[in-house]
């Protein structure tokens, strides 16, 4: 445990606070070019989730659900499962496509930002991509088109692997 100060950051939810070893940092402080950050896209409406492949994806559900307190719903397809505590971020449970494999267990769970347009899917999310790709993110599976919307892999600067994806609705 550290002896150092702690300085108290305030969320956007109420009587949220995260506590961290140094102040947050400010702008100028960001290794960033301006240049890119004059032409970042902020989406309307992003969320956070956790998306988790399994192979019983309505199991897993139930069983997360069940220790959260929680009942688990149908997602955007059979093979696609919510657990949605209130207040924290949206578990996603799916099985994938039979053309791909699960990930290594123990390494499943990554990070998913989301959102739904009236628009084209995939060009919205080649928008996004190129977006990400620009902040130093680079793609480890294509985007592809999926019955649900548009999705792409990529992984973040130091090798961690999120999820972009955009739906044609808000997820239910």
């Amino acid at each position: 445990i550290s002896a150092a100060p702690l300085h108290r950051v305030p969320k956007t939810t109420p009587s949220c606070l995260i506590w961290c070893p140094r102040p947050p940092p400010t702008r100028q402080d960001c290794e960033v070019a301006e240049d890119v950050l004059t032409d970042v896209v902020v989406p309307d409406a992003v969320t956070l989730s956790w998306v988790i492949p399994c192979d019983q994806p309505q199991a897993l559900a139930a069983f997360y659900a069940g220790l959260l307190g929680e009942v688990p719903r149908a997602g955007l397809s059979p093979s696609h499962w919510l657990v949605s505590p209130e207040g924290k971020p949206l578990l996603q449970f799916y099985r994938p496509s039979s053309t791909r494999d699960l990930p290594p267990k123990g390494r499943a769970w990554s990070p998913c930002l989301s959102q739904s347009t009236d628009q084209d899917p995939l060009a919205a999310l080649q928008h996004w991509c190129d977006q990400a790709q620009r902040q130093g993110a680079a793609v480890q599976e294509p985007a592809r088109l999926e019955s649900f919307g548009a999705e792409c892999w990529m992984v973040d600067p130091e090798r961690n692997a999120f999820l972009l994806l955009i739906t044609t609705q808000l997820n239910p």
